[in-house]
């Protein structure tokens, strides 16, 4: 199975689009999301707060913003 890491934070609207893209790609590509809230996370804030949301699949990064063929290559390549 896919692994996939979402950083994002409460109320990023892009960060939820990024959730909704993933959920909907889960039938063509299963994979299992662990999303982290940069919030809770010094390091991730520190790391990410300017450029949520972000996704690791694999060894590929993707930072906003983030399109759905980005997503979906990114799942395909993995």
């Amino acid at each position: 199975m896919i692994e996939v890491t979402l950083y994002s934070k409460p109320g990023c609207h892009l960060c939820d689009d990024v959730k909704a893209v993933l959920q909907e790609l889960t039938a063509v590509y299963p994979h299992h999301l662990t999303e982290i809230d940069i919030t809770n996370n010094r390091e991730a804030f520190n790391r990410y707060h300017l450029t949520i949301p972000v996704v690791h699949i694999g060894q590929t990064e993707l930072q906003a913003p983030i399109t759905a063929a980005q997503l979906r290559a990114a799942l395909a390549n993995s």
